[in-house]
């Protein structure tokens, strides 16, 4: 004998299944949104893998310029620091303090100008944020499709890469027909009298070019003072006086 379907079995089976089509598109939804994602420094890795490039990791470097542990990695002879965040607006507040040039860094109440060894290039996404020094286009282009247009550095898009004047990349100041380059050292914690101000910086053009006319600068410090100190001029930058050298005196100090 036939048994006899009731009401109450066919509502439980509609039940059944609409809990599970319910529980497979969340899943889905929650797969979907990490598709694609390199908010985090393992994805970071995992896409470097797929686009060919191979890797070593280094050692943590707990004493960096921003809040965060800088995790460095090399390609060949290149390095790329990755620094990771809790949160992205973690991530942002960092960023806030990265001046548009790259060489000016300021994070946790800690100010700090940088001298870097070629082209400086900022990117940020989610958590991250990366910072490539250097000049090899793979790289270059590899981080732009993934990041976007650097926020800060040679910001300048990859793809204009070939058209850059390549050697005009360290902050610099002409004073009295002297180029002075910014020394590599760390900023000087001296105190200047006004009275021995010899003047103040005039006018600045990009950092891609070389100041030209006296009082100029390549950098954000129009009408910043300037004085003589040691064997080069200090200017007064983000409140730290940071000293310039000429390119010979600046080779003797490597």
């Amino acid at each position: 004998m036939k048994k006899a379907i009731t009401t109450g079995t066919v509502i439980a089976v509609c039940l059944l299944v609409f809990t599970v089509l319910a529980l497979t598109a969340c899943t889905d939804k929650k797969d979907d949104a990490t598709v694609g994602q390199l908010g985090d420094y393992d994805a970071f890795l995992a896409s470097l893998t797929e686009t060919g490039f191979r890797y070593n990791e280094d050692k943590p470097d707990t004493d960096s310029f921003l809040s965060v542990t800088r995790k460095p990695i090399w390609i060949g002879d290149e390095i790329i620091s990755i620094y990771e965040y809790e949160s992205s607006a973690a991530m942002e507040a960092d960023a806030a303090g990265i001046d548009n040039s790259g060489f000016s860094i300021s994070s946790q109440g800690k100010h700090t100008n940088v001298s870097w060894v070629s082209n400086p290039y900022f990117f940020k996404k989610d958590t991250l944020i990366i910072n490539y020094v250097g000049e090899n286009d793979d790289i270059i282009r590899f981080l732009s499709s993934k990041f976007g247009t650097p926020f800060a550095g040679y910001g300048v898009n990859a793809y204009e890469h070939e058209s850059r004047n390549l050697n005009a990349l360290v902050p610099s100041i002409m004073i009295e027909g002297t180029l002075y380059l910014m020394s590599q050292k760390e900023n000087l914690v001296i105190e200047i009298p006004e009275n021995d101000y010899l003047g103040r910086i005039g006018s600045t053009v990009p950092l891609s070019e070389w100041p030209t006319e006296n009082e100029q600068a390549n950098i954000d410090v129009e009408n910043a003072p300037y004085a003589e100190y040691g064997n080069g001029i200090v200017v007064l930058w983000n409140g730290e006086w940071t000293l310039f050298l000429t390119e010979q005196e600046r080779l003797l100090e490597e």
